[in-house]
C-alpha cells in the first residue's frame, strides 16, 4: 500500500470534457503542484450523495484559494462523473476523473471487493499531494469521519476555515 512520502504512480485517468470526448490524463504529469485527491468507492453511494460531498463542496472553494487543485477519482465512468457533478455543483470547481477498472486505486493498493452486485471499488481516501509526494495519506474504510475537507484541512499547512 502506497504511504506518505511515496511518489504518485503513474497510471491513467480519464475525464468526460464535452459532447462525447474522453480526455485520458497521465497522473505524473496532474500531480505536479499542490493537489488534493479524494477517492470514492461509487458517484451515486447514499454516504457519498448525502454527506461526504456535500462537505466537499462546502469546502472546496477555500481548497482552492489556498492554492490546491481539487480532484475526485472514482471507477464509474466518465459521462456519469461528469452528469453526477452538474448534481451537486462541483462543476467547474474540482477535477473529476474515472479510474477504470480502478488501475489507479490497484497501483495505490486502496481497492476492496465488494462482491456482487458492487464488485471493486477503492477505498474511500484523501491525498494531499505536493510536486507528485504524496504528503498526507487519510483513508476510510468505513464511513468517512478521517477524509472529511475539514480533517484534510489540518495537513493543508494553512490550519482550518
Amino acid at each position: 500500500m502506497i504511504k506518505e512520502g511515496d511518489i504518485f504512480p503513474e497510471g491513467q485517468l480519464y475525464s468526460a470534457v464535452g459532447g462525447n470526448a474522453i480526455k485520458n490524463v497521465n497522473t505524473l504529469d496532474y500531480c505536479k503542484g499542490n493537489k488534493i485527491i479524494i477517492g470514492i468507492p461509487a458517484a451515486f453511494t447514499p454516504t457519498n450523495t448525502q454527506n461526504h460531498i456535500r462537505d466537499i463542496v462546502e469546502h472546496i472553494d477555500y481548497l482552492n484559494e489556498i492554492g490546491y487543485t481539487t480532484a475526485i477519482m472514482c471507477r464509474d465512468d466518465p459521462f456519469i462523473l461528469k452528469y453526477w457533478t452538474g448534481t451537486n455543483d462541483l462543476a467547474a470547481r474540482a477535477d473529476v476523473f474515472c479510474d477504470f477498472e480502478c488501475q489507479v486505486a490497484k497501483s495505490l493498493g486502496l481497492v476492496m471487493d465488494y462482491g456482487p452486485p458492487l464488485g471493486l471499488r477503492s477505498y474511500r481516501f484523501t491525498m494531499i499531494i505536493n510536486n507528485r509526494i504524496i504528503s498526507k495519506l487519510l483513508i476510510d474504510k468505513t464511513g468517512y469521519a478521517l477524509t472529511k475537507p475539514e480533517n484534510v484541512l489540518k495537513y493543508t499547512g494553512v490550519g482550518v476555515m
